[in-house]
């Protein structure tokens, strides 16, 4: 049948052209292979990101750790009298240990004055930091090592 004819057999209200109704091509997201629901992604907070990104990474298994002074300063008069008792403590142990100069020590008694001197060096080491406490205590350590020595 010629196209005509088919044009006079439907009704002009019936007939459907191109350009009567116009039908929307499926976008590339809607074709039915790929038709899914969209996803929706939970919002971060504003803050959340910042908080992300405090990681702190250790290099070497550890870091300096600032020394902190737990107990309140103390007095001028106070840190005198520590550094003075520090300075007779070691200098105790220098005497003590100059007399053992003169002596044949064993191997466990070199081990002692090993530890009398990394005392010592540790006790300088904090006074000149500014721990005070610390120093008089290794000063103190020091001295009782170094006392038994001369004893025995």
């Amino acid at each position: 049948m010629p196209a005509a004819l088919l044009l006079q057999e439907n009704p002009p209200a019936q007939v459907a052209t191109p350009e009567a109704t116009p039908v929307p091509s499926p976008s590339p997201a809607q074709t039915p292979a790929t038709a899914r629901p969209a996803k929706k992604r939970p919002r971060r907070q504003k803050g959340a990101k910042k908080a992300a990104n405090t990681k702190k990474v250790v290099r070497n298994g550890s870091t300096e750790e600032p020394t902190v002074q737990i107990v309140p300063g103390m007095s001028d008069a106070q840190a005198s009298e520590h550094r003075q008792g520090t300075a007779q403590l070691l200098a105790n142990t220098d005497a003590n240990l100059k007399k053992l100069d003169s002596q044949q020590l064993d191997s466990s008694k070199l081990e002692i004055v090993k530890q009398i001197q990394t005392y010592v060096e540790q006790a300088r080491t904090a006074e000149a930091a500014g721990d005070l406490d610390r120093a008089h205590n290794l000063a103190v350590k020091a001295q009782l090592l170094s006392d038994d020595l001369v004893r025995h």
